[in-house]
């Protein structure tokens, strides 16, 4: 198999030949990077008080469809390409992929309401500048998170884009959960 040299003669003649026009292998491997931020650029919204109470007003309707099980409710606050990410740091049960589509993301979180919801404090609260739920569940489950806090990314239109699990407790330090809010006895 042939070196890219080989086959186009060095860098230095591509460049000679294109005027300097075309970037090394370092710059090729650091592309996929550029793309990923440039999008992000373009499709994320800054924090805004409008996109506040958007924010807050999707998480109310979210709650509600996830407590009813209502499917349509749940799959109408998504995008077609809704994606959710979750994070426990390694030591809860988590996904080990971001799962993507309005369908799975709905089932997946409806299927852990229907398991976890009962008796679970649900607060809306402000973390990093915008509306996020925050949860801490009454019953404990083998391997999987006892608190959470759950944020979601809103597109133009409004529709959820990305719901983010954070379980990670090296993550959660800052959040103050259940009997931590109470005052002492």
């Amino acid at each position: 198999m042939e070196t890219g040299e080989q086959q186009f003669g060095s860098l230095d003649r591509v460049r000679a030949l294109n005027g300097d026009a075309v970037a090394g292998p370092q710059a090729l491997a650091k592309e996929p990077a550029r793309r990923a931020l440039r999008r992000y650029d373009r499709d994320r919204r800054l924090p805004t008080r409008a996109l506040a109470e958007e924010t807050r007003r999707v998480l109310a309707q979210l709650i509600e469809a996830l407590l009813r099980g209502d499917v349509p409710a749940l799959e109408a606050l998504l995008t077609v390409s809704a994606r959710t990410v979750t994070d426990a740091g390694g030591e809860f049960n988590a996904l080990r992929a971001p799962l993507t589509g309005r369908t799975r993301v709905a089932r997946f979180h409806l299927r852990v309401a229907a398991r976890r919801a009962a008796g679970a404090r649900v607060e809306i609260r402000t973390v990093n500048g915008l509306p996020a739920l925050v949860i801490e569940f009454a019953e404990s489950h083998r391997g999987a998170a006892p608190r959470l806090v759950l944020r979601c990314e809103l597109d133009g239109e409004g529709r959820i884009r990305e719901l983010h699990s954070i379980m990670a407790p090296a993550k959660l330090t800052a959040i103050r959960f259940g009997a931590e809010t109470q005052p002492p006895v």
